[in-house]
This record gives structure tokens, sequence and C-alpha cells, in this order.
């Protein structure tokens, strides 16, 4: 065995004497009626939690110094170990420790342990951080419950009525927690998954239950889990038929000859820059503004942001470096989320953005009209909550500013590009 192996081993044994330790402490060293309340209150949580499998090792890091809950006992647990096993010189001081942090709950305040963490809510903050699965056993006190599926079922019965010493906010975390879970196995969810990735479809299926969260009328959801789930359902067959026209459209811009009419059509210098700059920068941010149709842009932001990049070296085709053009662009709006569902041509911007970054792999800088594919990419995919355009319109000048020039495109390429018209 390697000294490494020897420290983890010393360490993980470590963690468990310490429980016993303090445990032990507390029932010699202090008086009677205080071990005994914290004895029985051991038995408490036990059934506080569940009468499952679940509560042994939630019990246990109760009483851990490492845990959160542990402090009732953490002066005592540090004193235990300070004196490298030698029990006999820090007896008194261990005791003081844990009586002054037990005081507080069994003594002065006239509460045992369980009365207390039932006062401050912690039994709930402990059960709402298992698993989905865990979490539901421990609140309806029932092992049998194995798979998410029968969780939703429960939450779904027409005689339901919530449990007693749950309130509405651990109800409905549960509640959420199952409804997405059960999402993740239903057909067009999986669907979606292959298109943009679990990790995306998990941040759209949260921030649209977020939005949109089930209500509870006299103890009971006034929607099912089951519909819920059934629901979300729905909501990934509309993404997934987006995402068959976004990437479609994309993939046959990359397809055009953009080097042709109508893609090489210009706008009029007059029409968007009547005040006759000729600076390449100034003519970009004046072409923005014209093309704009939100109010609150600043010119000399705007051309500040423009001559910043094009006289950088950061990767055009970085989605971190996309999204931070947003954001300065639209500094209040930046990280606002469109939920999927929408009656529009394109889904969430969770959607749009995974789309966008899966679509940039196949852009090449070298390639003669990559101004365009850049432009049609931002705006195609709609990865934004706002200020889509104006990230796409940016680039698009960042990108020629790079070669020293600026030739700006009318409104009606911008939509053939887009595919938003």
């Amino acid at each position: 065995m390697t000294s490494g192996d020897q420290a983890r081993r010393q360490s993980a044994v470590g963690g468990c004497l310490v429980d016993v330790a303090v445990i032990a402490l507390t029932a010699v060293f202090l008086p009677g009626k205080i071990a005994a309340s914290v004895s029985k209150s051991v038995h408490v949580f036990t059934r506080l939690l569940t009468g499952s499998r679940v509560v042994a090792s939630t019990v246990l890091s109760l009483f851990n110094p490492l845990s959160g809950a542990g402090n009732l006992l953490k002066g005592a647990g540090k004193l235990v170990w300070r004196g490298s096993g030698k029990l006999g010189g820090i007896a008194a001081s261990a005791t003081r420790a844990a009586r002054q942090q037990l005081r507080v709950i069994t003594g002065s305040n006239s509460y045992d342990l369980i009365k207390a963490i039932n006062h401050t809510g912690e039994a709930s903050k402990i059960r709402m951080s298992l698993d989905t699965l865990a979490h539901a056993r421990a609140v309806f006190k029932d092992d049998s419950l194995t798979t998410v599926q029968q969780i939703v079922s429960r939450l779904s019965e027409k005689k339901f009525v919530l449990p007693k010493g749950v309130s509405e906010l651990e109800i409905g975390h549960l509640y959420n927690g199952a409804v997405k879970q059960s999402a993740f196995e239903l057909q067009h969810v999986k669907e979606l998954e292959q298109l943009i990735g679990r990790g995306a479809l998990d941040e759209l299926l949260t921030t649209y239950i977020k939005s949109k969260p089930a209500r509870l009328r006299d103890g009971r959801f006034t929607t099912t889990a089951q519909d819920y789930s059934e629901t979300l359902d729905v909501v990934a067959k509309i993404e997934t038929t987006k995402v068959a026209y976004l990437k479609g459209y994309q993939q046959n811009v990359l397809k055009q000859d953009l080097g042709k009419a109508p893609y090489t059509d210009l706008l009029p210098e007059a029409v968007f820059n009547p005040k006759g700059f000729a600076d390449n920068a100034q003519r970009a941010g004046a072409w923005m503004l014209n093309g704009s149709t939100s109010s609150g842009n600043d010119f000399d932001k705007i051309v500040g942001l423009l001559r910043e990049y094009a006289g950088n070296k950061t990767s055009l085709l970085d989605p971190a470096v996309i999204k931070q053009v947003n954001s300065r662009l639209v500094p209040d709006l930046a990280g606002v989320v469109r939920e999927a569902g929408a009656p529009t041509k394109y889904g969430s911007s969770i959607t749009g953005f995974a789309l966008m970054e899966q679509h940039l792999k196949k852009l090449d800088v070298a390639h003669p009209n990559f101004d365009k594919h850049l432009l049609a990419t931002i705006v195609g995919f709609q990865g934004f909550g706002d200020g889509n355009g104006r990230t796409a319109s940016a680039l698009f000048a960042i990108s020629q500013l790079r070669k020293g020039r600026f030739e700006p495109v009318p409104k009606h390429v911008f939509n053939l590009l887009s595919g938003m018209a």
C-alpha cells in the first residue's frame, strides 16, 4: 500500500471515528438529560427523514463536523482530533463545547433536537438536497418507490394529499424534479436531446418549468405531474420541428454562391451614412444603427467595440467571444432567455445557441464569403434572448474590418441570409 493510499484510508477511517467520538463524548460527559435528548433525537431524525434505506448515510452526515448540519458538534469533533487520540486532556473542553452548542437546542429554549430542526426548516432542506428518488421516498415514507415514473404517478393521483410536515415549496421542488426526469424518457424529448445535447436540453426544460410552475390549490396540483411531463414532450416536438428548419436553411446558405446577385447587392452610401463618414469603423457603426429597430443604441460605443475586436486576435468562431459581443451590445438584456414554445420560426434561445455552436464548426475563416456565413449563422439560429441582429451585424462588420474594408449589405440580403423574413 502506498503512502497516499494509507493517508486516504486514515482520512476515511478518521471521518467515521469523528462521528462515533462526538456522539460518545456527548453520551459520556454530558448530563444524562441532554445525552438522552441527543440519543433520542438520532432516532427521531430517522423517523423524520423516512423509514427508508436513504436514512443511514443522511443521519450520519448530520453529526459529521464537515457537513452543514454538523455545526452542532463541530467544536467537540475538532477537539477530539486535535489531541491525536489523547482524550484525557480534552474531555472537559469537548464537553463544554458540546454542551454550549447543544444548550440552545436542548436546554435553555426547552427544545429537543427535532423540534429545533423542524422550526428552522433544516429537515426540508436536507430532504430537498437528495436526488429525486430518495427525496420522494423521504416525503412519502415509502421504499417501494424505485422509478421516477412511480413518483409522477403518485403526484398525479386524484386523491393526492400534501404529506404532513411537507411544505408547498418542498413538494413543488419534488414535482419539478420528477416531471423533468420523467420527460427525459419521452420520445420527442429524446429526439431533441440528439439534436442539441443533454446539457442544453436540461437547461431548456428547467427554464420552461421555472417560467410556468405548476400551481397548488388546497394542497393539490392543478396540473398533474403526468400531464405536465407530456406537455414537455409536446414542447420538445415543436422545438425539433423548428430545429429541422433552421439547420436545413443554414446548411443551404453554405451551398449558395454568395458571390453572385442578389447576395452581392450593396446598400447605397447615402442611405446608411448621411454624415459621410470615411472611416470604415464609423461607416459600419452607421450601418448598424440604420438597420436596427431597437432604441438606446450608442454610436460611439458601437464604433469603439468594432475597432477593439477588429484590432485584436480573438476568434470570431468562438461562441464565448460571440456571447461577449452580445453582452456588450445589449448589456441590459444579456443573459435573457427566450423560452421554448413561442409561435415563431425559431425556437428557444437555448436551442438556438446550441445549434449555433454546432454550425460555427462548419465555417471557414479563409472562405471569401466568411463574413456572410458568420452573419447568417448568428442571426439565423437566434441563439440569444435579444440582440441577435445587432450581434450578427457587428461580427459581420468586424470580419470585414479585419481585412481593411466594409461593404454594407441591404435589408433584403440580410433577410435572405437569416431565413427569418
